[in-house]
């Protein structure tokens, strides 16, 4: 069950990345409409930026694979973005058709890396619950023997009167207790 939880986890932080890309996006169209103070929107987009470069850490820490496979096209989109940004700030919101093309291509590669890790992490959950749901299984029925067991135990002994043989002698005892109050 450990392990699922992991997968989830890990599943969490890709998708967290795929956000904080959107959200560069954002800040790239912000810059393109000139309406929010340019100073603003580049504090704003460095603290998503670091957001997003440390979600890629803690991807890589727990899976360097991942990690791996995601660098390359995470890389190409933030060097991209950020040309964007910066042109959209320099020339009053206005960019080239080629600098939106290679936004939305490197966004698009992106997007499709992050769908994929999502897919490999799916599988492997898939893969792992039947494991933990077994486990889970083994000791339900493990407790409903145990139960049994004890179930069984209680009626040999009432059956050879040890249980009705105690149950007389505390009566006995309670009976003589109170007696003597």
């Amino acid at each position: 069950m450990h392990r699922s939880a992991d997968i989830e986890r890990q599943t969490l932080r890709t998708q967290q990345l795929g956000g904080l890309a959107f959200q560069l996006k954002d800040f790239n169209s912000r810059a393109e409409i000139g309406k929010t103070p340019s100073a603003g929107l580049v504090a704003g987009r460095t603290r998503v930026l670091d957001a997003a470069n440390a979600k890629l850490e803690l991807i890589r820490k727990h899976d360097a694979d991942e990690g791996d496979r995601l660098q390359g096209p995470y890389g190409s989109y933030v060097r991209a973005s950020s040309r964007a940004f910066d042109e959209a700030l320099a020339h009053g919101g206005r960019l080239s058709e080629g600098t939106q093309q290679q936004v939305e291509t490197t966004l698009t590669g992106l997007e499709s890396q992050v769908d994929s890790e999502i897919g490999r992490l799916a599988h492997s959950t898939r893969v792992t619950n039947p494991q933990a749901r077994l486990a889970l299984i083994v000791a339900a029925v493990a407790a409903a023997l145990l139960v049994g067991l004890l179930i069984w135990q209680f009626e040999m002994q009432r059956r050879a009167g040890r249980i009705d043989r105690d149950n007389e002698r505390r009566k006995a005892g309670g009976s003589r207790a109170f007696d003597r109050g």
